[in-house]
């Protein structure tokens, strides 16, 4: 991979990684699992994902020449590395499935009631191929309009749900005890951090600035994990 980027084109694509899992999947499931307490399970999941936030950077910063598959192979050698990239193919390829599945299935429930979700997931497939070939770059550019666009919409939201925020909507406070809510931040953690590990098969010397990605990581770490909680927070507070 010869494309090069800047560290902000890299920590975008970073947020809306986190993002993007965290609303369509992560916070439904912690809601599932935690009730009312879904957002303290939010913010147990941002403490969580310290741990695999370090292992990230560990990973990114070691043997900076070479993307992930590449490190696999030279950490484990060429069969087990190779067994390893497989499993790591086949478990994000469970993660797309499940993403695409639930972004179609919202746009048909909100929007496209008569569209069969067969069709909806066919365009998003053509349109995950056609910007992949784009390359790397092209993805982070894009991606760098997307966080202005999602941070507008964002703030928009919440400036509209704190006009109907009630504290009393959050009480009973953990009725049913901190198991359930802690439960819920592990799994929150697990499916909302999981594709930002996509973006190690850059390569960190790809970055033309790379003594600043790690601060810039660890900024992006936290402004997703405020977003995240926000959105949990005001919503169960509405």
């Amino acid at each position: 991979m010869k494309e090069k980027i800047n560290s902000i084109q890299f920590v975008n694509t970073y947020i809306l990684c986190i993002i993007s899992s965290s609303i369509g999947l992560s916070l439904y499931t912690t809601i599932q699992i935690a009730g009312l307490d879904s957002y303290i399970g939010t913010l147990f999941g941002i403490v969580l994902g310290l741990i695999p936030l370090f292992f990230f950077l560990y990973i990114f910063n070691y043997e900076k020449d070479l993307p992930l598959y590449e490190k696999t192979i030279y950490i484990f050698g060429k069969v087990i590395g190779n067994i390893i990239n497989i499993i790591i193919t086949l478990l994000y390829i469970v993660v797309a499935i499940t993403v695409l599945f639930n972004l179609s299935n919202f746009i048909v429930s909100q929007y496209l009631s008569d569209t069969p979700i067969l069709l909806v997931m066919t365009v998003f497939v053509f349109l995950v191929y056609h910007i992949s070939n784009k390359g790397i770059e092209t993805i982070t550019r894009v991606s760098s309009i997307c966080i202005v666009i999602v941070l507008l919409l964002f703030l928009f939201s919440f400036i509209y749900l704190f006009q109907e925020f009630q504290l009393n909507n959050l009480k009973p406070f953990l009725e049913y005890g901190i198991k359930n809510p802690v439960l819920g931040g592990f799994i929150n953690m697990l499916i909302a951090l999981s594709p930002m590990y996509t973006l190690l098969i850059i390569p960190k010397n790809n970055l033309v600035d790379k003594e600043k990605a790690t601060k810039y990581i660890c900024t992006g770490y936290f402004l997703s994990g405020l977003i995240v909680f926000l959105v949990s927070f005001l919503s169960n507070g509405v």
